[in-house]
C-alpha cells in the first residue's frame, strides 16, 4: 500500500524511489512485518495458501481433541461425584 507516488516523493524529499521501496512486498515482509510471505509467481502464491491451509487444519484438528478431552475429563468428574452439576456447569461458560 502506498500512500504517496514516487514523483510526489521525489519533488518534497529529493529520493528518487520506486513502487516498490514505498510500499511493494519486500518493504511489507522485512521491513514494516505487514507480510509473512512473499511469493514470486502465482502458482509459488498458490503453493504457499495450500500449505497454510494444511496447518490450519490440523490446528482445528489439535484444538478439537483438547476440547473433546477437556468434556470427557468434566464428565468423569461429575461422574465419580468430584463436582457438582453446578460447577460442571461453570466449566463450559
Amino acid at each position: 500500500m502506498v500512500i504517496t507516488g514516487p514523483a510526489i516523493i521525489k519533488s518534497v524529499t529529493g529520493e528518487d524511489l520506486g513502487l516498490e521501496e514505498l510500499g511493494g512486498a519486500k518493504v511489507h515482509s522485512e521491513k514494516t512485518g505487514q507480510a509473512h510471505f512473499v511469493a514470486q509467481s502465482d502458482p509459488e502464491c498458490i503453493d504457499i495458501i495450500k500449505k497454510l491451509k494444511t496447518y490450519t487444519e490440523e490446528r482445528k484438528t489439535q484444538i478439537r481433541n483438547i476440547r473433546r478431552e477437556y468434556r470427557d475429563m468434566v464428565k468423569k468428574m461429575k461422574d465419580d461425584k468430584d463436582i457438582s452439576e453446578d460447577e460442571e456447569k461453570r466449566f463450559f461458560k
